[in-house]
């Protein structure tokens, strides 16, 4: 079966999320409400691209009960995946939300140790499944036991194929991916502050960063700001999306849904500025749901005349 979009997620993890009237360090908390998902960076955008009607598969790799889990959650709805199994747990995030100051506190497991062998075994598998798509999302960090160049590797895979890659990583992944010149990169400011080693604090400083990665040969660069939006460049516009205030209900994943919009509006043939507004709306929704990637096109588009878009 033929998709449009593959995301993979090398690293997933079982995300749960637990709320506490007020959380302290170093005391016993009643926990409020409980809520489990199948994460992962690169699951959250394959989730939120069929929820705007896109045809996606996720792949990677999940092992043990928290395997089966994630395995069991998406047939539950009705997200095609492909993964490699593994004998090894995967791993689980607990986020712990305070509700009396919305404040979060994660909690993360480094996840099983991969060997050569299997990861010979997913450059296999990950080959046959890019010759059935449009787009390839790679979502997350590296796992462990894979070298900084294993992203880089998949890209020039999927560039062979003439698929266009989004590259979304950081630390070392993201460096050396970047070198194999994906379509699109999308890094959050933090990650963007890295690779540059200098600070962003200004707009002017985003714009130059954006240059700057276009002259690396990204066709597309997207910083995304948290809160505050996004900005990107196609190489002739360089774009501030300024997303709308709301109250948020759970920020994690809307990195994710902002890169499942933009490819969206790709799929469609959507002009840049109108797909980084959509981008920017479909985190905005994101932020407002307890379970990331669960984004409707209708709120979408009710939040899309809310981004306000700027010229840099």
């Amino acid at each position: 079966m033929n998709f449009s979009v593959l995301t993979v997620t090398l690293n997933p993890a079982v995300d749960k999320l637990v709320k506490v009237k007020k959380f302290l360090p170093g005391q016993d908390h009643r926990v409020c409400a409980i809520f489990r998902s199948a994460g992962g960076k690169g699951i959250n955008v394959a989730r939120a691209l069929i929820h705007l009607g896109v045809s996606a598969c996720a792949t990677g790799f999940i092992g043990g009960p928290s395997g089966f889990f994630i395995r069991d959650v998406l047939q539950h709805e009705k997200i095609p995946a492909d993964f490699l199994n593994l004998s090894g747990e995967t791993r689980t995030s607990l986020t712990v939300l305070d509700q009396s100051s919305q404040q979060l506190t994660r909690i993360l497991e480094p996840g099983p140790i991969l060997s050569r062998r299997q990861q010979r075994e997913f450059l296999l598998k990950y080959s046959t499944l890019a010759k059935k798509v449009r787009f390839v999302v790679l979502s997350g960090r590296n796992a462990y036991g894979m070298a900084d160049n294993y992203y880089a590797h998949l890209i020039r895979i999927a560039s062979r194929l003439k698929r266009k890659v989004i590259l979304d990583t950081s630390g070392p992944a993201f460096v050396k991916g970047v070198s194999a010149r994906p379509f699109i990169i999308k890094p959050n400011l933090e990650e963007a502050e890295y690779f540059l080693a200098r600070r962003l604090s200004r707009l002017a400083d985003l714009k130059k960063a954006l240059s700057l990665f276009l002259k690396k040969g990204i066709s597309i660069p997207i910083i995304s700001l948290g809160h505050r939006g996004a900005v990107a460049s196609d190489g002739s516009q360089f774009l501030f999306a300024q997303a709308p205030k709301i109250r948020a209900c759970n920020p994690v994943g809307c990195g994710d849904a902002l890169v499942a919009g933009f490819v969206f509006c790709l799929l469609k043939g959507y002009p840049f500025s109108r797909a980084l507004q959509t981008a920017v709306a479909a985190g905005t929704v994101n932020a407002l749901n307890e379970h990331p990637g669960l984004i409707k096109q209708k709120r979408v588009r009710h939040f899309i005349p809310e981004v306000r878009i700027k010229s840099l």
